[in-house]
């Protein structure tokens, strides 16, 4: 259970303040910066940049300098925030500079409107918004980790065509169309797609459409519309690549599914 003690957007301190907690707070802090100054803990000096976030550990000492104007967002937290950072492979007193730091400070507004609203079931949503902040850096730092040298408009393009697939899965998706949708050749479209996403955009691509096949096959589509809603031009096609990824046939699915058994691939 986290429990947030205070939440403030857009916080201003002004040029020269300093600040120092030669002992720490007892609680944790997280923090993302927009202004660039001098963090000072752990016996080094740390560089903010624009956008970039710190969660500070309890009790331990740090301090800054304002060399200019100090804008940030920052919450106070206790309770399980160690467990949650472990979950998420996220390390406490570690400076993350972010491709997209506009995700991560919506989520610090929300954050703080909630706690100031004082509304119906605050602190389960005070809860939820935290666990929420720490996914998408999670997130976004495993993706960084993968495209470092990849420019952040391309994938947010990449985002996007990959959505317009899962919401149109049976549109005749080709690596030539998804390319054109991109404006890039092919040959320059299929290994960023792959860095990007860990798959190839073929293997994705199946991926996406066997997935809506199934949920198709739930909802009660007969074997042959499921394979037309699912871009399947070929019936035999569409169980030939279903039993390859699923281990078994679409009919075979159904009756499992009716009779409450299925089980996902790779399911214990």
């Amino acid at each position: 259970m986290l429990n947030v003690l205070e939440a403030q957007c857009n916080w201003v301190e002004k040029k020269g303040v300093t600040l120092v907690r030669d002992s720490g707070m007892p609680f944790y802090i997280v923090a993302q910066y927009f202004s660039e100054i001098d963090l000072n803990f752990l016996g080094e000096k740390h560089r903010t940049a624009w956008g970039s976030i710190l969660v500070v550990e309890p009790n331990l000492p740090h301090s800054y300098t304002c060399t200019e104007d100090l804008l940030h967002h920052w919450i106070h937290l206790e309770g399980d925030v160690a467990e949650l950072l472990a979950r998420y492979g996220l390390r406490p007193n570690h400076l993350y500079h972010l491709q997209n730091a506009e995700d991560i400070s919506a989520i610090l507004r929300q954050i703080a409107m909630i706690y100031h609203d004082k509304g119906l079931f605050r602190e389960d949503y005070l809860n939820l918004k935290v666990q929420e902040l720490f996914i998408s850096m999670a997130q976004q730092f495993n993706l960084q980790s993968r495209i470092s040298n990849m420019d952040y408009g391309v994938i947010q393009r990449l985002r996007d065509l990959r959505f317009r697939i899962l919401e149109h899965p049976e549109y005749h998706w080709t690596i030539a169309e998804m390319a054109s949708q991109m404006y890039l050749s092919e040959s320059y479209f299929y290994p960023l797609y792959r860095q990007c996403f860990g798959t190839t955009p073929n293997r994705d691509l199946i991926a996406i459409r066997i997935e809506r096949a199934r949920t198709n096959l739930l909802c009660g589509c007969s074997v042959s519309a499921a394979a037309e809603k699912s871009g399947y031009a070929s019936v035999y096609h569409f169980i030939r690549q279903f039993k390859k990824v699923t281990g078994m046939t679409p009919r075979e699915y159904k009756i499992q599914s009716q009779a409450g058994l299925t089980l996902r691939p790779n399911d214990d």
